[in-house]
């Protein structure tokens, strides 16, 4: 949903606020539009209409079928205060003959421990959240967490993204795996 979410967002339309209150909006999404997103990620043919699209936080797309499109209706309040975040970074990329690998790690930050996790789970402490002491800028602290994940990637969870070379010469996301506690 996020990999997605991050390409689909620029074709939202955005009808709001739709409520007396003007803290509810609505978000309509083409199913055209979903599906052209899913197959140039995941490859021709994978995509398959279902009823309701979640993030399992936030975000549930239910899918409106007199008008062939999701559809999402909002309440300002989920979001929008970065409580626990994850920061991941691409350290690696390799190409071989039929794939590409891209290697990440990432870290994980609980501003209400102020503390940075190796985990999800935090079962790991790394320190203290440094990155929001300061008054850094939003540039300043991506670049100071980047920076971060380049000096500790070996002790820093690791994923690797596998592309697959399809038949039709285009790469596809085929797998997602941790491949580094």
């Amino acid at each position: 949903m996020t990999l997605l979410g991050r390409q689909w967002s620029n074709f939202v339309e955005q009808i709001g606020p739709s409520s007396s209150d003007g803290y509810t909006w609505t978000l309509y999404l083409n199913e055209d539009t979903l599906k052209d997103i899913y197959e140039r990620t995941f490859g021709p043919n994978t995509y398959h209409q279902v009823n309701q699209i979640t993030d399992g936080l936030c975000t549930t797309l239910t899918y409106d079928t007199a008008n062939k499109r999701y559809s999402y209706v909002g309440k300002y309040g989920c979001g929008g205060t970065t409580v626990f975040s994850v920061h991941e970074k691409i350290i690696s990329a390799t190409k071989y003959n039929d794939r590409i690998e891209i290697v990440s790690a990432a870290f994980y930050l609980d501003a209400m421990s102020n503390q940075i996790y190796k985990d999800y789970n935090k079962t790991k402490s790394l320190g203290e959240n440094v990155f929001y002491s300061n008054n850094y800028n939003d540039e300043e602290r991506e670049s100071l967490e980047d920076k971060y994940i380049e000096d500790n990637k070996d002790n820093l969870e690791q994923y690797t993204y596998t592309y697959t070379l399809n038949e039709d010469g285009f790469y596809y996301l085929t797998s997602v795996e941790r491949t580094k506690e």
